[in-house]
C-alpha cells in the first residue's frame, strides 16, 4: 500500500517536537508492516526561509500581523494546492493522510479532484487552541470553526490521540464512529529497560544521588510552577536528591533557570537545553524517578509521548491523575498518580520512591512491561492499518 502524509506543523523541532516525533515513529512502524509511506512536511521550507529574513520583517510583522495573519493563511492554500497537486500526480498514492491544521483545506479539494480517499489526523483541537492561545489576531471564528469540522467530516475516517479529544468533537456534532482513538506510544527497541547509565551520570556530575528527571518543553501547562515547588521542598528534605531537567522552549525555561540560580541549587540541578531524540534514552537511563507534573487543566486532551518513553525505559513515573495518563498508569503498580497541583501528594509519592529502591525497580519493571504489551508504535501502526483497510 502506498501512503502520502501531509503535515502542516511549523516549528518541527521546537514547539512541535512531540508531534513531529509522533509522526516519524508512527509511520516508521507502518512501513515496518510492509507499506510505503512518503512524509511531506508542508511548512518545513517556509520555516527555514523565514529565519533568514526574520530581522527585516520583524517590525512590519509586529505592526500588521494581527490584520494580515488570516488572509496570509488562506492565500497559503494556493501554494499548497499547486505543490500538492504535483506530489499526488507524480506519486499516485492509494490513500492520503493529512494532519488537521487551522486554515488548511487543500487536502479536501485535492482528494475530490483525484478521487483519492483521505484520512484526517486530529492531534489537537485547533479552534480551542486558537481561542485560548492566539488572541492577538483578528480571526473569523465562525468560518474557521466550520472549516475545522469540514476537514474531519469530509475525510473517509479520522483518528485522534485521546478519548478526551474524540469527545470534544463528538460534542460538536461529529458521528462517534467517524473518529478512532490512536494514542501515542514508544519504541522498546530504543527505549528499553536497563541499568542506570553510569557514564552519563558521571558526565552530568551525578554520583550516588537519586536523580529526579523531567523531559519536555517548559510551557506553563507542563507544570513549571509545580517543578519549582518540588525542587524547593525535596532538595531540602532529601540530601541525596538531585534534579535533571532536559528541554527548552516556553516561558518557564528562563523562569526555572533564574529560580535555580537564586536558590543556589545549581550544584544539585542540571539543566540541558537540547538533546537529539536518539540521545533521550541515555538521559532517561541516568534518572531514577521521572516526572510529569501537569497542572489541573480544564481540558487535558494530550497523549504525552514522554510518558510512554519514560515507562518503556523502566522508570517509575510520578504523574498527574488527569486525562489519558490516568488510563495507562495504575497507581503504585506501574507508576504513581497524584492529584494535579497537590504538592503534598507529589512529595509523598516521590519520597516513597527515594527511600525505597525495591519499589522503584518493581514499578519500573511493571511500567516497561505495560508498554511492551499494549503501547508500542507497532500497536499503533496496526490500528492505523486497520483504519486504512476499512477506508479502502
Amino acid at each position: 500500500m502506498k501512503i502520502a502524509y501531509f503535515n502542516y506543523l511549523y516549528d518541527l523541532y521546537g514547539a512541535s517536537l512531540g508531534s513531529t516525533i509522533k509522526a516519524i515513529e508512527l509511520f516508521r512502524a507502518v512501513e515496518d508492516l510492509g507499506h510505503s509511506v512518503n512524509i511531506y512536511w508542508r511548512k518545513e521550507r517556509e520555516a527555514d526561509e523565514a529565519t533568514g529574513r526574520q530581522k527585516y520583517r520583524f517590525i512590519l510583522k509586529q505592526r500588521l500581523d494581527k490584520y494580515l495573519h488570516q488572509p496570509n493563511q488562506i492565500i497559503r492554500n494556493l501554494n499548497y494546492l499547486r505543490e500538492e497537486y504535483s506530489i499526488l500526480q507524480k506519486n499516485k498514492p492509494d490513500v492520503l493522510i493529512a494532519r488537521l491544521e487551522s486554515n488548511v483545506f487543500s487536502p479536501l479539494v485535492l482528494s475530490r479532484q483525484f478521487k483519492l480517499p483521505y484520512i484526517a489526523e486530529v492531534d489537537s483541537p485547533v479552534m480551542y487552541e486558537i481561542r485560548n492561545f492566539l488572541k492577538s489576531y483578528y480571526l473569523p471564528y465562525s468560518l474557521l470553526d466550520r472549516l475545522e469540522l469540514e476537514f474531519i467530516r469530509k475525510a473517509k475516517k479520522g483518528f485522534c490521540v485521546s478519548h478526551q479529544l474524540k469527545k470534544h468533537y463528538v460534542e460538536r456534532g461529529l458521528p462517534p464512529d467517524h473518529l478512532e482513538v490512536i494514542p501515542n506510544g514508544a519504541d522498546p527497541s530504543r527505549f528499553h529497560a536497563g541499568p542506570l547509565n553510569d557514564t552519563m551520570r558521571k558526565t552530568l556530575g551525578f554520583d550516588d544521588e537519586v536523580v529526579i528527571g523531567f523531559i519536555g518543553s517548559f510551557q506553563l501547562w507542563h507544570g513549571v510552577e509545580q517543578l519549582k515547588a518540588l525542587m524547593n521542598t525535596l532538595l531540602i528534605r532529601y540530601p541525596r536528591a538531585a534534579f535533571l531537567l532536559v528541554g527548552k522552549g516556553g516561558p518557564g525555561h528562563s523562569q526555572l533557570q533564574q529560580f535555580v540560580q537564586s536558590q543556589n541549587m545549581s550544584h544539585r540541578v542540571r539543566m540541558i537545553e537540547y538533546a537529539r531524540h536518539d540521545k533521550i534514552p541515555e538521559l532517561i537511563h541516568a534518572m531514577d524517578i521521572v516526572l510529569a507534573p501537569y497542572p489541573a487543566l480544564p481540558f487535558f486532551y494530550y497523549s504525552p509521548v514522554k510518558i510512554y518513553e519514560y515507562m518503556s525505559c523502566g522508570k517509575p513515573v510520578v504523574a498527574s491523575r488527569i486525562g489519558q495518563i490516568a488510563e495507562i498508569i495504575e497507581h503504585q503498580r506501574n507508576g504513581m498518580l497524584c492529584e494535579p497541583g497537590n504538592l503534598s501528594e507529589y512529595c509523598q509519592s516521590i519520597g516513597q520512591l527515594i527511600r525505597d529502591t525495591s519499589m522503584r525497580k518493581n514499578i519500573g519493571k511493571a511500567a516497561a512491561e505495560s508498554v511492551k504489551q499494549h503501547h508500542t508504535w507497532h500497536h499503533r501502526a496496526l490500528q492505523l492499518q486497520s483504519i486504512i483497510n476499512d477506508v479502502l
